[in-house]
């Protein structure tokens, strides 16, 4: 009866790369608003814009430049926190820089299926906690989504700063 390997940071990468890609997506949608609020029908022709929102006035221009300078801030901003805490929490396991726990989980608190609050559990005395629904590279499989953490198990931990980079579970 051995370990099994239910994650490590190495392995899974920079996991979190569709969060900051949102950001792109509104950014080509604001982009190709601007681009149509400055086409103006031929003078040649009587056509009006297809849509009302692609009216070339200012306010909506406005709103289309708003629109795309968030999105451009999000994606900047978020994939520059997201590469940093990847690129710190490889380094910490690359570089040796961690804590090693290993032992029977005690006081798992696990998260309801629809959320609300973090899963919570302890290893000889060391608490560790996350969520599903935290952006994050490091381990945050909740026991209600599949995790394989759970009361009793007994697991050997690699940690970093109270992340958890590498999880072994013995079956």
């Amino acid at each position: 009866m051995g370990y099994i390997e239910y994650f490590n940071l190495l392995d899974s990468g920079f996991k979190t790369w569709w969060f900051p890609s949102v950001g792109v997506l509104f950014m080509l949608i604001g982009i190709i608003l601007l681009v149509f609020s400055y086409r103006s029908p031929s003078k040649t022709s009587n056509s009006k814009p297809m849509f009302r929102i692609f009216r070339g006035n200012t306010p909506k221009r406005i709103e289309f430049y708003i629109l795309t300078g968030f999105a451009t801030l999000w994606t900047i901003v978020l994939s520059g926190v997201l590469i940093t805490e990847y690129i710190s929490l490889s380094n910490a396991l690359v570089e040796n820089r961690y804590a090693i726990v290993e032992g029977v989980v005690t006081q798992f608190d696990p998260m309801p299926y629809t959320g609300r609050k973090d899963e919570s559990f302890t290893v000889n005395g060391i608490k560790f906690k996350y969520s599903d629904y935290l952006v994050t590279n490091a381990f945050n499989n909740t026991k209600s989504h599949g995790g394989p953490i759970d009361e009793g198990k007994y697991v050997k931990i690699y940690y970093y700063d109270g992340k958890i980079l590498r999880l072994w579970v013995k079956e």
